[in-house]
């Protein structure tokens, strides 16, 4: 019985292997609009067996009327294919599968994209300096997405059902809605918002600019007489560019003359030989006036009194290293700092200039007739204001009063401009540089002033020593690089740079690990909560 068995085993199994296919089909191609199409399976034997199945069955629809409800079928036969219309901006492709015993074939299916007609209304918008929301509606049978090629225009609708960002695909007519944020510059800003499908289609928002979004400070200057030399201010939007020009001869621009955000523009204003005259450097919608006066006995005008690092004015704090600017308050040639007789202070009289607060000199870094540098007294803490004054060959300048704080932090930048790259020292000592970074996890040093008492208390024009102990900060300190907050007991040093004169501040802070690399990476000290200008950078590898 055994033996009958492996018989039939032996006899049944080449049945199947008998079995032949061949498939009467081309690749289908059809446009967008869809179709019909026919795939001819033929077999020598009918009952050999084969199935047809689609990768897409959503849109690739397959029928036989030989097909049992699984999708088999056996025999010769010719499977029905039915190709749904598409209204997709792009084609599609799949494959249609027939399979039998020991054989397999594939139809590539491919379907063109869908070339639609589409309507936006309206197809563009004028927005106020202010930003706000707005709308269009798409008109379309077709499928579409949307995306803004702008940072300032944000679509807010459709989302996708978790509420992420990125945005779904919509069929048939639908709404777009968006905001703009307000624009910070003077002139206007054009983005896009761009529907996506055949063929894309853009809508425009342009939103206005402000003439008042840029400011200058001082936006005046009485010059004198003689050749000069000076800077002022720029305040706009961070990502906003302007550009500058002299409308006369004898006013130069010594700085860039282009610049995007805050900035300071420096300046030089020739002799004048003859009368009083006038002109200005434009910068936007703003200009900066010079009178410059003629040949007669000139005037000493004290203009303004500004933080000598960070070039911002509006109070003084005990100990800050001030920048006073005017005119014909020193010698055309600039005096700088010389030390007194004992050389352990710097004098208060340079070039024949003395500073004077409260009718007091104090110590002078520098003198000329339109910048002066002076260091606050300690002793204006706890006074409400002080009064200041220059004095020149015995003439006296007009007297300017200034609000004491507690402090006035400002950070040196290494060009002297108030932004830009700081006055930083690597870990190796080295100036930090675009070319030479500073590692994170290591340690730099950040000069600045206006970081008000310390302890033991300052001493006037004194040289800080170059063996500890030092002057510490009293106010607490905390030190951010690129929006990453130093923890306190890495912010290993707060106090008075030894041997250069005290007002002069050194803080010694790691880089942390986390900051993001770049090489003008935003630093912030703030001092006693009041922050340092925001426009100091350093540079991270």
């Amino acid at each position: 019985m055994m033996k009958w068995c492996i018989l039939i085993l032996a006899g049944a199994a080449p049945l199947f292997g008998q079995c032949s296919y061949s498939v009467s089909a081309s690749p289908i191609s059809l446009s967008s609009t869809g179709g019909a199409s026919n795939i001819v399976v033929t077999t020598n034997a009918a009952t050999c067996p084969w199935t047809f199945t689609t990768d897409n069955p959503t849109w690739i629809i397959l029928s036989s009327p030989n097909a049992d409800p699984t999708g088999a079928t056996g025999g010769s036969a010719t499977v029905s294919v039915t190709i749904q219309a598409s209204t997709l901006p792009i084609a599609r492709t799949g494959s249609i599968f027939i399979r039998g015993t020991n054989f397999s074939s594939t139809v590539p299916v491919s379907e063109g994209a869908a070339v639609c007609s589409m309507t936006l209304d309206p197809t563009s918008s004028t927005i106020p300096v202010a930003g706000g929301s707005s709308g269009f509606s798409v008109q379309t049978p077709c499928t579409w997405s949307v995306v803004s090629n702008a940072s300032w225009l944000t679509i807010t609708s459709p989302f996708t059902p978790s509420g992420a960002k990125s945005l779904t695909t919509v069929t048939g007519s639908g709404m777009v809605t968006y905001t703009a944020t307000p624009n910070t510059c003077v002139t206007a800003q054009t983005g896009l918002i761009v529907v996506s499908s055949q063929p894309n289609q853009a809508f425009t928002v342009t939103e206005n600019g402000s003439p008042n979004n840029l400011t200058i400070s001082p936006a005046t200057l009485s010059a004198p007489q003689s050749a000069s030399t000076g800077h002022f201010n720029v305040t706009t939007g961070v990502s906003c560019t302007w550009s500058a020009f002299s409308d006369v001869s004898w006013i130069h621009i010594t700085s860039t003359a282009n610049g995007a955000g805050n900035g300071g523009l420096g300046y030089s204003i020739d002799l004048n030989p003859g009368a009083q005259r006038s002109g200005a450097i434009h910068v936007g919608s703003q200009a900066f006036a010079v009178t410059q006066a003629g040949v007669t006995t000139p005037a000493m005008t004290l203009s303004a009194v500004e933080n000598a690092a960070s070039y911002v004015s509006g109070s003084v704090a005990p100990g800050e290293i001030v920048a006073l600017f005017g005119s014909n308050m020193g010698p055309t040639a600039g005096v700088g700092a010389q030390l007194s007789a004992n050389k352990q202070s710097l004098t208060n009289t340079l070039g024949g200039v003395q500073v004077l607060f409260d009718g007091n000199p104090v110590t002078l870094t520098y003198a000329s007739a339109t910048q002066i540098d002076a260091i606050v007294p300690v002793g204006v803490a706890g006074k409400g204001s002080t009064q200041v004054q220059v004095t020149y060959q015995g003439l006296n300048s007009n007297t300017m009063t200034m609000p004491v704080v507690d402090t006035a932090p400002g950070i040196f930048a290494a060009d002297s401009s108030g932004g830009g790259g700081g006055a930083i020292l690597n870990q190796d000592y080295s100036l930090n540089a675009r070319l030479n970074p500073a590692a994170r996890g290591s340690v730099i040093a950040i000069y600045m002033t206006g970081a008000g008492a310390t302890t033991p208390a300052a001493v006037d024009g004194a040289i800080t020593s170059t063996t500890a102990p030092f002057p510490s900060v009293v106010a607490t300190v905390t030190v951010s690089i690129g929006g990453v907050t130093v923890p306190s007991d890495q912010v290993v040093y707060r106090g008075a740079a030894p041997g250069s004169v005290e007002g002069l501040t050194q803080i010694d802070a790691y880089v942390p690990q986390s900051v993001t690399p770049g090489s003008a990476v935003p630093v912030i000290v703030t001092v006693g909560g009041v922050a340092s200008q925001a426009n100091l950078t350093v540079s991270v590898n």
